[in-house]
């Protein structure tokens, strides 16, 4: 459990949070985008951290928080939250406010595979004619990268399946 040195007892983290902001901003010139950031952030842990002092359980909240807010937002948007937080709780700590060092790791994203074009797009690209040195070029490049994103996205397409016959495009 973080806990805090005995003169930081009783400070409020959402006033700590305003000095933390104003110290960014003042004297790290940290850009307005990124304070906003920060206030979302902490905005939507709020629920979870509002009432603690800096001496009380912070962990343990911020773990309620990651829980709770799985249930409406994506793993990319909370793992965002926490890393701002995370920049929070160094600052406490680097402060003094804190004994302990608080760093929360990442949520597990999931994998996105690689969009590929409509049917009719691909057979438009594949109809296409060039007709200069510079279209040619371009266009053999573009039909590099489909048969790759092809290749990735269906690793059985492009292998042969029986050995007697040649391998062809479907």
């Amino acid at each position: 459990m973080a806990t805090a040195a005995k003169q930081h007892i009783g400070l409020k983290l959402s006033d700590l949070f305003s000095m933390f902001t104003t110290e960014r901003q003042m004297l790290r010139n940290v850009s307005p985008k990124t304070l906003i950031w920060y206030r979302a952030s902490y905005r939507a842990f709020e629920p979870y951290l509002g009432p603690l002092a800096v001496n009380q359980d912070i962990r343990s909240a911020v773990k309620a928080g990651i829980i709770g807010l799985g249930a409406r937002l994506s793993p990319v948007s909370i793992n965002g939250h926490v890393r701002c937080l995370n920049c929070f709780f160094n600052w406490l700590y680097t402060e003094n406010y804190l004994k302990d060092r608080l760093k929360f790791g990442k949520l597990k994203e999931p994998e996105s595979l690689p969009k590929t074009l409509p049917d009719k797009d691909i057979d438009i690209l594949l109809a296409y004619k060039p007709t200069h040195g510079q279209e040619k070029t371009a266009h053999v490049i573009a039909l590099a990268i489909l048969a790759w994103a092809l290749a990735r996205s269906y690793p059985g397409l492009l292998s042969r399946t029986d050995s007697s016959e040649p391998a062809s495009w479907p």
